[in-house]
């Protein structure tokens, strides 16, 4: 059996490759070119080839063969397949399906192009196909590289012919597994060079991320675009180390400076050069070019900057460093690999290096051995080498100071005394932590924990966690890198004692703030702090939202008053106290206090939470609605969330303004919360009602009947799904009343869609337990049945309306038990039997198997996790179409 072949490195395949290629031009020459013209041969493309022959000063005459592109000779033979022995032409033929992956191959491989991730394993299996006679020099090189798979053959990459983009990009060093797990992050990073907005792009991350590899494949990527936007990409690395398996080694003939950055890019137009920045401007005058300046850290900042300011303004930069440069730039943090990317990174890279017991790692000791490695490329890399130079996995990753100083070392050195006490404190923490509870915990002075923060935060020591919810905020956390560098904290310590002590007090008072606010961001009980410095006058102001809904207002406004004289600034204590007095009557001191509140606010944010709430007392308390809509407004440009939506979509359906206040509740339907969801499909279903009425009013019954349905149909799908509550389904019955009234006061009612309100009838008689128990009952009742009476008999709308007279009848079951009067529902008492997820059974003597219901019957203001089993309970009966009895309107019994 034949051994596989597994390629170890991009020079075995260029050594295969050309060996591939050395066998199809001697079969053109032995078998095509010793008896047919070169010119018959190459048709069209004669010219071209020739015109390259000439172009090499060391070609004969006949050797037009070496000239021809792989996809050319390829296609020559088989456009001559006749004048082939048959085994060729066929293996030819056979094999053309593969053509294209091997010529894409080929090309990065033969051109310094980064490898793809599966190219080695593309060339070997692809050339592995051709196994005839005619291909005796790659089945040479096959054998030597089956023989000797450490064979490393020197090779130089062939220059890529007529390349529009000038380059001096180095051959990647990631070619044994390709660049694994970045495509998102090229992706991103070339359109936002593409489009030129920012001169500076910076890749920022600790080291060994993976900074380089990512800057080299899209610089790559630029110069291989046809549309690239570039004239010349120019490479420069300041890495003066390596890490390798046996520890950091320094490099010769590095970089040091800018200087020599400078000298290196003026030699891609003149080997000569030797010349200053203004120099190189001048070659560059002209040009659109990207300037790649890898490891960027080790560079003097004003450096940079010079060249930054010297060469043309059509001159774009990105760069890689692991703290950045400054204000001038554009950052792009980069962190550790997603975990499948890492796991396929590591199990590629021990197979390349041939570490077979790492590359078959159980997936949970490499899930283990990747959380210790912290996702790092470069850590993955030098845990395999490290493993296969004869170190145990196990002491690998307990012992990882070399690698953790090469990544960090350098970084954490260069920072002040105080960056260095923040970052022993966010060890101590080891959790995520916004700013403003850090300024509570670490007790340092705001303007240097603001520095220290952004130093860490620069130098990739933390990781900086955007907001993930509404409401939430930023926050820092040390990184995996730097937390393994640190040494164990020392508890000891007074200081982090101290830090440990004011934790544990803070996140107690933190943890009522959070659940509070976690339903609904505008909720008016919840407190919108500004920082952990109001976190405290926050904790009084529930205290008196908590009196406030007791009706204890004087307890109520003991507590205003202490937080008052605690916080006197804070907009939200005058913002409380408006709401409180706005819930006693007392409208002047309601209005007074927003007002206020208003004035303290800081910025446009605070003023917005406080206009949201003014918007709503001013309409639904003053019914002032000029004022309300200018204030919901300014709350819904500055917030733009479902709440401010929502509120300015009512008042504006309030003022008429239909068209207007439904695009403002739609945008609110995109609210996270199904409570918010519901109430505004609510605010939807009443705005067609009024809509409705309003049209009535202007007397046009038909437009009134359409927009009533449209609510009523809005609603309908929501309860359908699973979700309702009183109100709603009020609002949908008054919907449905506007129709009939529509309806019923239309002249030509054959233009009206009698069937789909028949529809909605129906859906009440289906859901009758629901729709019955509404206020709004009575009103909808009266109103189908004067309808009715206009209606002659078989009208769809009458046979609806019987239907759901025959629903209500039937919903109790009377005179089953002795001595129940046939005219009242019959009341039964019972208790609770089991209970399911929104569903239940109740036991009773007659029914001791129990009876089913659903929580969505329950009685008003009864809800299923008011229930438990054993619980004693009143309840109706239902007799339902199929004869069988259910318990609704179940309530617990006094």
């Amino acid at each position: 059996m034949e051994l596989e072949l597994q390629l170890q490195t991009k020079a075995q395949a260029y050594v295969l490759l050309d060996s591939f290629e050395s066998d199809l031009r001697r079969c053109f020459r032995d078998y095509l070119q010793d008896h047919i013209e070169p010119a018959e041969l190459l048709g069209s493309e004669y010219d071209d080839v020739v015109a390259r022959a000439a172009a090499d000063d060391t070609a004969g005459p006949d050797e037009v063969a070496d000239f021809l592109y792989l996809r050319q000779v390829y296609d020559i033979l088989l456009r001559y397949k006749n004048d082939l022995p048959r085994d060729l032409g066929n293996e030819l033929t056979t094999n053309l399906g593969s053509l294209t992956d091997l010529v894409a191959v080929r090309n990065r491989v033969m051109h310094g192009r980064p490898l793809q991730m599966d190219d080695l394993e593309s060339v070997a299996g692809l050339i592995s196909r051709f196994t005839t006679r005619y291909f005796t020099l790659s089945k040479q090189t096959r054998e030597h590289l089956l023989t000797d798979p450490l064979w490393d053959p020197p090779f130089a990459p062939k220059a890529v012919p007529y390349e529009r983009v000038l380059h001096n990009l180095p051959m990647a060093d990631f070619d044994e597994t390709g660049l694994v797990g970045r495509g998102s992050e090229s992706e991103s990073l070339k359109k936002l060079l593409e489009r030129r907005r920012d001169r500076i792009l910076t890749i920022t991350g600790e080291g060994g991320i993976g900074k380089t590899a990512l800057a080299l494949q899209i610089a790559y990527s630029m110069v291989d675009d046809p549309n690239s936007p570039f004239d010349c990409v120019l490479w420069i690395s300041l890495k003066n180390e390596i890490l390798t398996a046996d520890g950091v080694r320094a490099l010769s003939g590095a970089i040091l400076d800018m200087t020599g950055a400078t000298r290196e890019m003026g030699q891609v137009f003149d080997s000569s050069f030797s010349g200053s920045v203004d120099e190189l401007a001048e070659y560059l005058d002209g040009f659109s070019a990207l300037v790649v300046i890898d490891n960027l850290e080790t560079a003097q900042g004003t450096e940079v900057l010079e060249l930054y300011d010297a060469l043309p303004a059509d001159t774009s930069f990105l760069f890689t460093s692991r703290v950045g440069l400054g204000q001038v730039e554009r950052r792009y943090p980069l962190g550790g690999l997603d975990p499948k990317s890492a796991g396929l990174l590591f199990r590629k890279f021990a197979s390349r290096r041939r570490v077979s017991d790492l590359a078959s790692l159980p997936q949970q000791s490499l899930d283990a051995t990747l959380l210790d490695l912290r996702y790092s490329p470069l850590a993955i890399r030098w845990f395999v080498l490290s493993v296969e130079a004869g170190g145990t996995p196990q002491d690998t990753l307990r012992n990882q100071g070399e690698l953790l100083r090469f990544c960090v070392d350098n970084v954490y050195e260069a920072l002040e005394p105080s960056a260095k006490l923040l970052l022993a404190i966010l060890r101590s923490l080891d959790r995520p932590i916004s700013f403003d509870e850090l300024a509570v915990l670490a007790e340092l002075p705001i303007d240097e924990l603001r520095a220290s923060s952004q130093a860490l935060s620069r130098g990739s020591l933390v990781v900086r966690q955007p907001p993930t919810a509404e409401g939430a905020v930023e926050k820092l956390q040390i990184s995996a890198t730097a937390r393994a560098y640190l040494p164990r904290v020392d508890y000891a310590s007074p200081m982090l004692r101290g830090v440990a002590d004011r934790e544990a007090a803070y996140l107690s008072d933190r943890e009522r703030q959070e659940l509070e606010g976690q339903a609904r961001h505008l909720d008016a009980n919840t407190i919108h702090p500004r920082s952990a410095h109001d976190h405290p006058t926050a904790h009084l102001l529930r205290l008196a939202l908590r009196f406030a809904r007791n009706s204890d207002y004087e307890k109520a406004e003991s507590q205003l008053q202490r937080a008052r004289s605690l916080n006197p600034g804070f907009f939200e204590v005058d913002r409380v106290a408006a709401f409180i007095a706005a819930n006693k009557g007392d409208s002047y001191s309601a209005d007074l206090g927003y007002r206020n509140a208003l004035v303290l606010a800081e910025d446009r944010t605070e003023k917005a939470v406080v206009s949201y709430f003014f918007a709503g007392f001013l309409a639904r308390k003053q019914h002032d609605l000029s004022a309300a809509l200018r204030h919901a407004e300014e709350a819904q440009a500055a917030l733009a969330n479902a709440d401010t939506a929502l509120l300015l979509g009512n008042i504006l359906v309030w003022s008429q303004r239909f068209v207007e206040g439904q695009e403002y509740l739609e945008l609110a339907l995109d609210a996270p919360s199904p409570k918010m969801k519901r109430i505004t499909t609510t605010a939807i279903v009443d705005s067609w009602r009024r809509w409705a009425e309003h049209s009535l009013e202007g007397h046009n019954p038909s437009d009134a009947f359409e927009k009533a349905l449209s609510g009523v149909a809005i609603g309908r799908q929501t309860i359908l799904g699973g979700s309702q509550d009183t109100r709603l389904v009020a609002a949908v019955l008054d919907s449905l009343r506007q129709a009939l009234k529509g309806y019923e006061r239309a002249t030509d009612k054959a233009s009206l869609d009698a069937d789909r309100l028949a529809k909605e009838v129906r859906f009440v008689a289906d859901w009758i337990t629901l729709f019955r128990s509404t206020r709004e009952w009575p009103h909808f009742h009266t109103a189908i049945v004067r309808l009715n009476q206009q209606l002659p008999a078989g009208h769809p709308v009458a046979e609806a309306a019987a239907a759901m007279t025959r629903a209500d009848a039937s919903r109790f079951e009377v005179g089953r038990l002795g001595g129940s009067n046939g005219d009242i529902p019959l009341v039964l008492r019972g208790s609770i039997k089991s209970l399911m997820s929104g569903y239940g059974f109740v036991s009773h003597a007659k029914y001791p198997q129990g009876l089913f219901f659903h929580f969505t019957t329950l009685a008003n203001g009864v809800y299923g996790g008011d229930l438990f089993v054993g619980q004693s309970v009143e309840f109706e009966l239902e007799l339902q179409e199929d004869g069988r009895s259910r318990a609704i309107r179940v309530v617990p019994m006094a």
